[in-house]
């Protein structure tokens, strides 16, 4: 990551980082989840990072809510349970901003099920490309989900929203 960052530095003043950790979170959920973290381990080590964290939702361990069965709620679960995971990593390995690899296909994807979901303008406006990581996914401090004055310290970032799952190389 140090070499990348030397080699693509343009001189805007952009503090980019020195390093790069690497998360994969399994869910727990599918029968491929040994091949994809196989497959997020390989790509860590050729982006150089400085370490790759396999991480895996501890279902109906702790807060964590129990093994969601399969229907509409599976999707929602998964998702608060890999962001407090992750969130939870962060904290512990002091790391302020999280890359994800969300792409314009996600953010259609995103975008139809809010739609469906009756969401407002707000929602409808998709995954922003930066924002804080928030205070909570829950509602109060001893909800599965809340991040308390710490999610106002740490950063998503989604540098991909512009770029199409398939992309054709030149």
């Amino acid at each position: 990551m140090i070499d990348w960052k030397r080699k693509n530095s343009d001189g805007s003043g952009v503090d980019l980082p020195d390093t790069l950790e690497s998360f994969h979170v399994d869910h727990n959920l599918q029968a491929d989840a040994v091949k994809m973290a196989r497959a997020a381990n390989s790509a860590a080590k050729r982006f150089q990072a400085a370490s790759h964290v396999e991480l895996r939702v501890p279902w109906g361990e702790g807060s964590a809510p129990p093994r969601p069965d399969d229907g509409l709620a599976i999707e929602t679960l998964a998702r608060n349970a890999r962001y407090q995971l992750m969130f939870d990593t962060m904290v512990h390995r002091h790391v302020y901003v999280l890359a994800t690899g969300h792409h314009a296909d996600d953010q259609v994807e995103t975008v139809l099920m809010r739609l469906g979901a009756g969401s407002g303008i707000l929602g409808l406006g998709g995954m922003r490309p930066l924002r804080r990581f928030g205070m909570a996914l829950g509602k109060g401090e001893k909800d599965f989900g809340w991040f308390g004055h710490e999610g106002l310290n740490r950063w998503i970032v989604r540098p991909l929203l512009e770029v199409s799952k398939v992309t054709e190389l030149a």
